[in-house]
């Protein structure tokens, strides 16, 4: 008989908690957990990835010093010429156009001029993500408020959920930084084409997987109904509760990328529109637009001091 969307949708989160915990997971092993067979199981995980439910595994480096990132977040006249001049440049990894106080997003391998006004810059700090949980949008938009008044500052106690290694030196080669580019955004690539095209062997490569704790940060991330229904939005605060304000944004439904740039901790938050804006009709109060008014009351408490979020456009890679 065939599934409904609801039990494919079941099995997508099933997909994902799987290969969060091993990115590598074999077909058969999750054609056991599913209870269904290898062909079958290899066309779900094909679904979960190509609609967007579930992002393949991917690797980024950690902070340490001969692996450090620059991070810009910049004001620009016009971003998107901005864009255009940095697109090629060998040594931007990443950028983003974005809608709001800052306008373009650059990581960089080392440290260098921009142009525009420089919102925040630094080096950044590992990145931590969690696992999503199972939940509807209101019941972790609740939660976060019962989190909020059950919160008792004379208590708090951080737990260094994000890690920097600036002053701490790693081994890594050039044929790790070819692994590194070749798995950067899927884990999951067979290892027969990469060691051809690269040269390397397959017992570098078993040891590159073994050492990927300590030298990278890896996650899978979840979208429970498709990342194309969600907005992608890059929120700042400023805190003195680091752990406590990850720890209310790791409980939305999609998965939440955090990092640190200075003092400053970056959430990148993908969120349904309705939680940040909302354009059908004027709003009753603050109360309609969600996450706003979770800032709000975390400023007035104290939580949180400066605060600002902006949308993301486009962007590119290396």
């Amino acid at each position: 008989m065939r599934k409904t969307l609801e039990d494919r949708k079941r099995e997508y989160r099933i997909i994902y908690e799987l290969v969060d915990s091993k990115p590598r997971i074999n077909v058969k092993d999750v054609a056991s957990i599913l209870d269904s067979d290898r062909h079958s199981t290899s066309n779900r995980l094909k679904e979960a990835f190509t609609l967007g439910y579930v992002l393949k595994p991917q690797v980024r480096k950690r902070s340490y010093q001969n692996m450090k990132e620059y991070m810009y977040f910049l004001q620009c006249e016009n971003p998107l010429d901005t864009f255009e001049k940095y697109r090629n440049d060998e040594t931007v990894v990443y950028q983003a156009v974005m809608g709001g106080p800052t306008n373009l997003w650059m990581i960089t391998t080392k440290e260098r001029d921009v142009d525009g006004s420089i919102m925040v810059k630094g080096l950044r700090s590992d990145y931590y993500v969690a696992c999503a949980p199972e939940v509807t949008w209101e019941d972790s938009i609740a939660k976060i408020h019962t989190k909020i008044s059950q919160f008792d500052p004379e208590l708090y106690y951080p737990q260094k959920r994000i890690q920097t290694h600036w002053n701490e030196f790693i081994q890594w080669d050039e044929e790790d930084e070819k692994l590194f580019d070749a798995f950067q955004y899927n884990l999951r690539r067979k290892l027969t084409p990469i060691m051809k095209e690269n040269l390397i062997s397959g017992e570098k490569i078993y040891k590159w997987f073994d050492r990927l704790n300590e030298t990278c940060t890896m996650y899978t991330q979840f979208f429970p109904e498709g990342i194309g229904n969600y907005d992608p939005y890059v929120l700042v605060v400023d805190t003195h509760y680091e752990d406590f304000v990850i720890d209310l944004f790791s409980q939305f439904p999609t998965s939440t990328l955090f990092f640190r740039v200075q003092d400053h901790l970056f959430c990148y938050l993908s969120v349904r529109k309705a939680c940040l804006k909302k354009i059908a009709g004027p709003i009753k109060s603050i109360e309609d637009l969600k996450i706003p008014f979770i800032l709000r009351i975390l400023n007035q408490k104290g939580y949180i001091s400066t605060w600002w979020y902006s949308s993301l456009e486009y962007y590119c890679h290396r």
